[in-house]
């Protein structure tokens, strides 16, 4: 891909566009109705999962474990969206790691994210 970015391959235009979609119908959840916050939330959710597995299909695979070398070895969640926040160029994760959303994320009680 030379010094393109990750999101260009042509091979993530399915993957991408399903994670545009997602963010697309958690902007446009309709405020007035119950509950719509959860669903937005959802929405991004499953968006920024799209987008750590779209990445993870660009990545070299993983050397197979040496107990079981047939069986497929694949990276945890955890792994896949660390390596989308490590992938972000610095201005970005300075603008999405210092934003007060995301702090008030991480001090969330009860911990309901296994990420």
């Amino acid at each position: 891909m030379g010094g393109d970015h990750w999101w260009q391959s042509p091979s993530l235009r399915d993957g991408l566009l399903v994670a545009l979609d997602l963010i697309n119908d958690a902007r446009a959840a309709p405020r007035r109705r119950p509950g719509w916050e959860l669903a937005a939330c959802a929405d991004y959710f499953r968006a920024l999962n799209q987008l750590a597995h779209c990445l993870d299909g660009t990545m070299p695979p993983l050397p197979p474990h040496p107990d079981r070398p047939n069986a497929p070895v694949r990276r945890t969640e955890s792994i896949k969206h660390q390596n989308l926040l490590v992938a972000m160029t610095a201005v970005d994760q300075r603008g999405l790691l210092g934003h007060p959303a995301v702090a008030a994320l991480a001090r969330f009680e009860p911990l309901v994210l296994d990420h």
